[in-house]
């Protein structure tokens, strides 16, 4: 009777981890699964999964912690392989982390109740929201300095933590700082190598600024 409480216990296990890790293709092109079936746009693929790439395709694919990444050297893979590939790289591990504090904190995929208002701009309309994080500095900045100061207002009193979420281009989490000021002074050195970072303010309310750049010459 053990023997077989065990053996549920551990295919309940392993049916949980397979189903949690859920993969979205987010581009395809001449990719195929391993019964032959193309794939497109939308699909899942699971850890087990095996697909494979023909000349001049290729496969993007979103990882369950909102990490991407691509194939396009023609090649049959095996998805499990890849992905113990990479989350042994130091990029994914920090990657993870960061997904692991905003999601510790519920705000990894904000959905915030903003007011919209709408102003006249050449001639039309345009929609903007009144109530999210407005940040000080220039939307796009262009510097050669070691760091530089991040400021914002928040529209209501607020006394809780804010967290500044920077990320690469391709925007994959990067690093995240905490602060209950309503600045901060960015060391831009850690970054160099990026040439160009993103980064936003999200309050413990889930609401968010807007995604700034800053250029590093």
């Amino acid at each position: 009777m053990k023997r077989a409480v065990v053996i549920l216990i551990i295919l309940f296990i392993t049916t949980h981890l397979t189903i949690a890790q859920i993969f979205i293709v987010s581009e395809s092109k001449k990719c195929f699964t391993s019964d032959n079936k193309k794939l497109k746009k939308g699909d899942t693929l699971i850890i087990n999964s095996v697909f494979s790439i023909e000349r001049k395709g290729k496969l993007t694919i979103r990882h369950p912690n909102q990490w991407y990444s691509s194939y396009s050297t023609p090649s049959k893979y095996s998805l499990d392989t890849l992905f113990a590939k990479l989350m042994s790289t130091r990029e994914y591990i920090t990657h993870d982390s960061i997904f692991n504090v905003l999601k510790e904190k519920n705000i990894s995929q904000c959905d915030f109740p903003y007011k919209l208002i709408c102003k006249p701009i050449f001639g039309g309309y345009a929609t903007s929201y009144a109530d999210n994080i407005k940040q000080e500095t220039n939307f796009r900045v262009e510097t050669t300095e070691p760091s530089i100061k991040i400021e914002w207002n928040y529209p209501v009193n607020y006394k809780g933590s804010y967290y500044i979420l920077i990320t690469n281009m391709f925007e994959d989490y990067i690093d995240i700082k905490v602060t209950t000021d309503n600045f901060i002074d960015l060391n831009l050195i850690p970054y160099k190598r990026q040439s160009a970072i993103l980064y936003k303010v999200i309050s413990e309310e889930c609401r968010e600024s807007d995604t700034n750049l800053i250029i590093m010459k």
